[in-house]
């Protein structure tokens, strides 16, 4: 109480302090309106983060009291969201696979927050959404993507476009690469026995929502549209963690296609621009609407309606594309796209729509901004009339867009229009805030659960580019590194991209800290060598690295000045001695010398590492291992100098080595029976087809005949199929033989595993007697009169008997509705309706369980009673307010029944001794 006393005094001894200053109405060092100030919430955020700063540090420039405000303000969203995530990330506990990606929509702008911070926890979080959409649909998913055709690309894509993200931020998560992997591979046909969903011909995608197994050719699900370029987004992320060049070269020949298309649209059409849908077969336009320029799948997503709203993947493909390769055709296509808009206008905003014939411009379009603003700011080629159209475009329109602030910004070094950009930022981040503090419940529809609004405002100034939040490469003209080389600003430091070029990077940075504080720069997202680093008017150090250190003073603003490699064309020389450290079954760690000077005296600044020409890495150590290999395999690699100029040098020092044999026979890990007539076996590497398909080398005591032995898609588990087991009887397995699928064909030697066999429960004599007994199993029929879907069951339950309801019996009354005979002791699980808050009479006596039952409609809590052989009777629904009718399971149970009293008790006479 009394230090809340004390921060309220202070805020008010504060604004005293801080209106006496104001003469245009804005607080020094926030930009906060006067007005604004007196509300309630800027009251509540000045009073909890900044009354105290505001005082003592009202002389920090103004973008630095923002950036630092709006950086503080998304940190407590998200870790107030993070609150609302159950443990294993999921906030809903239940949504239909069309609302899945609703959920993860909310995490979309939280990886640029990382790569500033380097915090952890929101890495985590991120990560954890989507292994949830992944395991909900993991019974749907094969390769992961969709068994059957499905119309539901855009749901996919909309939920796990952020491993993308994720992958360029941590391209070792391991995890999130492979998953990126299987959601990518279909789309340059690597997804082996999977139908072809590129057409090499024509360059387009297949279909617009395939599945793994099959496509649906028909209109409009056999249509290629923009929105597919998302893919291209993937295959670009998970090039640039693997550098499997096979990836890059599909998104890029998928790209070419689409500027193919682009070219023929200007032949037929006049109109240099992106056609809408395009037959993958034939190269059509308009497969199903009949006109280029209009969408018949999505409404509002064609030139007729839409524009550059839909068009906004484009954007991230092209430009990584550009990015990545080097080649101008990526964004003068895009240009030359964008110039035709400007040329069909009325005034000095580009047109965007194509109504009746003719163009009309739009103001309010807020992608359009996007990708003419970047195609100007990541071009590193001049173009003077390109330009001049902006400005005019700037100057015209009433409402500058933040994109638009920040290329006024870097253009012309107005500080209005970047301040502009913070200001707007700090009100949508406060308002969200405000919203997810004041929730006391998750809100039924995910559309409706707070998102952060404004994350903008630290990528656009810290980073010097537009926000990347659906699966684009990170627009960072800097990264910032700690003095341990972990990622991300440390608290209290404020970082500004000033300007940016082919040959410098020109950053602001204000130390808040009472102690000094080390930064280290990398030059863009994919690192360029550093020359020289200068601070302020200094004179320039040589760097000569991919990373350059600098010492930031306590509360003051220094300008640093990088300087990348350019005008030397002299390459380095290759390495020396590249020589093996260490081999295992699977990697191969080995080190090489520095090169000699080259004639201008320079050495090597980094080096490129290659394996059998693809290139790996790019360092500055003089080590690298490579991992993720085959056993007892020859690999050739090749490193070759890079000098503080990105020269590479002409050859490079090559060697092979080869990783170990596998000398190490395969175990058997586990063995389960999944039902009477099904023995699953699980080993711990790959084994040989050949060796588990032999019969005798299993066999169960007693004895059970073995049909067959079926090797599954991982190589590591075997599924037995046998003759039924007997119920309550003790089984021992005894495996051997069994060859791993090394060259070397390593067998095992004998194995035994001990279990038993219980048959399911067996219910009989039900009545409703239109209600019937099934296994439990996940994705299953929740009742026999609805479609919804059995998502997650509790592992108590996961392969037990239950019993069918039907939805129409909800509003049943009886006292005796459901009965039911069993011939064993048994546990019966009613799954009753979670949102009912009082269950029926006759189940309040029951033990309500923590046990949470989650399906596609609603998710139900489990009560729990033991029930010995005999009839069993259950009562009606009857839950006022219930919205679902009872699930019923049952579960083995010990014989819970008292003994009986015993019988023909009697007693001798007493004898008196």
């Amino acid at each position: 109480m009394e230090d809340r006393v004390r921060r309220r005094a202070i805020l008010l001894i504060g604004m005293i302090v801080l209106f006496s200053h104001i003469g245009d109405g804005v607080i020094p060092g926030l930009g906060v309106d006067r007005v604004e100030a007196q509300t309630e919430d800027y009251h509540r955020f000045l009073e909890e983060n900044y009354a105290d700063s505001l005082i003592e540090n009202s002389t920090y420039p103004a973008w630095v009291s923002y950036q630092l405000w709006l950086r503080d303000l998304a940190r407590k969203f998200f870790y107030e969201t993070m609150k609302w995530q159950q443990p294993d990330g999921r906030i809903y506990s239940s949504l239909n696979i069309w609302r899945m990606d609703d959920e993860t929509e909310l995490f979309l702008a939280w990886t640029p927050y990382y790569l500033l911070t380097g915090d952890e926890a929101i890495y985590t979080a991120v990560k954890k959404i989507l292994l949830v959409y992944y395991a909900r649909n993991k019974t749907r998913f094969d390769h992961g993507y969709f068994k059957d055709p499905f119309p539901d690309t855009e749901h996919t894509m909309e939920a796990l476009i952020l491993l993308a993200n994720l992958a360029y931020v941590k391209p070792g998560d391991t995890e999130v690469v492979t998953l990126l992997r299987d959601l990518v591979e279909h789309c340059g046909n690597f997804a082996p026995g999977c139908e072809p969903w590129y057409n090499p011909v024509t360059r387009h995608m297949r279909s617009l929502g395939p599945g793994t197994r099959g496509i649906d050719a028909n209109c409009p699900y056999g249509v290629d549209w923009p929105f597919n370029m998302q893919f291209a987004k993937l295959a670009f992320a998970y090039y640039n963690a693997t550098k499997d060049a096979n990836y890059l070269n599909w998104a890029q020949d998928y790209l070419d296609g689409w500027i193919n298309s682009m070219d023929r649209n200007l032949l037929q059409n006049g109109a240099p621009m992106m056609p809408w849908e395009v037959d993958p077969v034939t190269g059509a336009f308009g497969t199903c609407s009949g006109k280029w320029y209009d969408n018949k799948w999505q409404w509002g997503w064609g030139w007729d309606n839409g524009s550059f709203e839909g068009i906004r993947d484009s954007r991230g493909a092209f430009l990584d594309c550009y990015r990545l390769t080097g080649q101008r055709v990526y964004v003068e296509k895009m240009k030359r796209m964008v110039n035709f808009c400007f040329d069909q206008s009325s005034n000095d905003a580009p047109a965007i729509y194509l109504q009746n014939g003719v163009w009309t411009n739009d103001n309010r379009c807020y992608d359009a901004a996007k990708i003419i603003t970047a195609l100007s700011l990541q071009d590193r080629q001049p173009d003077p009339s390109y330009e001049s159209r902006l400005l005019d475009w700037y100057r015209f329109i009433d409402y500058p867009t933040i994109e638009q602030q920040l290329w006024y910004f870097r253009r012309y070094n107005d500080a209005g229009a970047i301040l502009s950009v913070l200001k707007t930022a700090v009100k949508q981040v406060s308002k969200n805030l405000v919203q997810i503090d004041s929730m006391t419940a998750v809100p039924p529809d995910p559309d409706n659960f707070p998102d952060i609004e404004g994350i903008e405002g630290l990528t656009m100034t810290a980073f010097g580019g537009l926000l990347f939040d659906r699966g684009e490469m990170p627009w960072t003209e800097v990264l910032y590194f700690r003095q341990d080389n972990s990622l991300g600003l440390e608290p209290g430091v404020a970082g500004m991209v000033m300007a940016s070029d082919d040959t410098v990077r020109v950053v602001s940075l204000f130390n808040t800290n009472s102690s000094s504080r080390v930064v280290k720069l990398q030059a863009d997202f994919l690192p360029k060598m550093i020359q020289s680093v200068r601070v302020n008017q200094g004179a320039p150090e040589p760097v000569n690295a991919l990373l350059a250190s600098v010492t930031l003073p306590a509360e003051q603003l220094i300008q640093v000045t990088l300087r990348l490699g350019g005008g030397d064309a002299t390459p380095p020389l290759p390495a020396k001695n590249l020589r093996l450290v260490q081999a295992t079954e699977t990697s191969l760690a080995m080190a090489w010398d520095t090169p000699d000077p080259a004639e201008d005296g320079d050495t090597a600044a980094g080096y490129v590492i290659k394996r059998n020409q693809t290139e790996l890495a790019r360092q500055n150590g003089l080590q690298f291992v490579d991992s993720g290999l085959s056993e007892s395999t020859s690999y050739t690699y090749e490193v070759m100098s890079l000098d503080f100029s990105g020269n590479v040098s002409e050859t490079g020092v090559s060697a092979s080595f080869t990783t170990l044999a596998d000398a190490a026979p395969p175990l058997l890990e586990s063995a389960a029976l999944v039902d009477s007539t099904h023995l699953s076996l699980v080993f711990n590497e790959p084994v040989k087809l050949a060796s588990v398909a032999t019969l005798s080398q299993y066999a169960i005591v007693p004895t059970v005949s073995i049909l067959r032995a079926e090797l599954l898609q991982d190589k590591k588990s075997v599924l037995l199929h046998t003759a039924a087991h007997r119920d309550g009887v003790d089984y021992t397995l005894t495996v051997t033989g069994i060859q791993d699928s090394s060259k070397a064909m390593n067998a095992m030697a004998a194995a035994q595993f001990n279990y038993s066999f219980t048959l399911p429960i067996q219910a009989r004599e039900i009545t409703p007697t239109t209600y019937r007994v099934k296994q439990v199993a996940e994705d299953d029929s929740v009742y026999i009169d609805r479609s919804y879907t059995l998502q997650a069951i509790p592992a108590g339950l996961s392969g037990q008997s239950r019993i069918v309801t039907a939805n129409n019996d909800k509003y049943a009354t009886e006292a005796a509705f459901l009965t039911f005979r069993v011939s064993k002791h048994v546990h019966v699980y009613v799954a009753y309706d979670r949102d009912v808050t009082t269950p029926p009479f006759w189940l309040q006596s029951w033990t309500r369980t923590d046990w949470l039952v989650e399906t596609s409609d609603s998710p139900f809590i489990c009560y729990k009673k033991y029930f010995p052989p005999g009839v069993v009777t259950l009562g009606g629904n009857e839950g006022v307010g219930s919205n679902s009718m009872y699930l019923v399971f049952m579960t083995p149970a010990e014989d819970a029944s008292p003994p009986a009293p015993p019988t023909g008790l009697w007693a001798a006479p007493w004898a008196g001794q």
